[in-house]
């Protein structure tokens, strides 16, 4: 019920920013990427300034930013998807991005499951991380800078 599940992310919320003050970051991160719109709507009356989920949000709205590459093949053998699947799901985020099928000025999202990775995973965010990193025209943001609105 509505009630409970706020009830459960008010104190969740205030938690956290008790344990970590000026660090924590109110934005919600629903399990499995699963969030109804009436808890969406009550999120922001809890004080959650952000929401990430899974797929391109909707345009202009800089309160949510989204994941786009998920490394893990939940649907076959549940370990990394590869290499062509992870870099295919970041170009064509990318793409829609440049031909305005999605918001222009959402940063594409990395969306990763430290607890269930194998060596793929690891191997993958190494290579990805460090590539992107050299590259002139990509900039990774902080979850903070990714909130605030800033493109990357």
């Amino acid at each position: 019920p509505l009630e409970q599940v706020t009830s459960e992310l008010t104190a969740g919320r205030d938690r956290l920013d008790s344990l970590f003050g000026d660090r924590f970051l109110s934005a919600l991160v629903p399990p499995w990427n699963r969030i109804g719109p009436d808890v969406v709507s009550a999120a922001v009356s809890l004080g959650y300034s952000g929401l990430s989920t899974f797929g391109p949000r909707p345009a202009g709205n800089t309160a949510r930013v989204n994941t786009h590459v998920d490394i893990i093949d939940w649907h076959g053998h549940r370990g990394f998807a590869g290499e062509a699947a992870c870099l295919g799901a970041a170009t064509a985020h990318l793409s829609d991005r440049l031909a305005g099928r999605c918001d222009p000025d959402e940063p594409t999202g990395l969306l990763t499951h430290h607890l269930v990775h194998d060596d793929g995973c690891w191997q993958f965010i190494g290579r990805f991380l460090a590539e992107t990193g050299r590259h002139d025209a990509a900039s990774w943001l902080s979850a903070r800078e990714a909130f605030a609105g800033s493109a990357g």
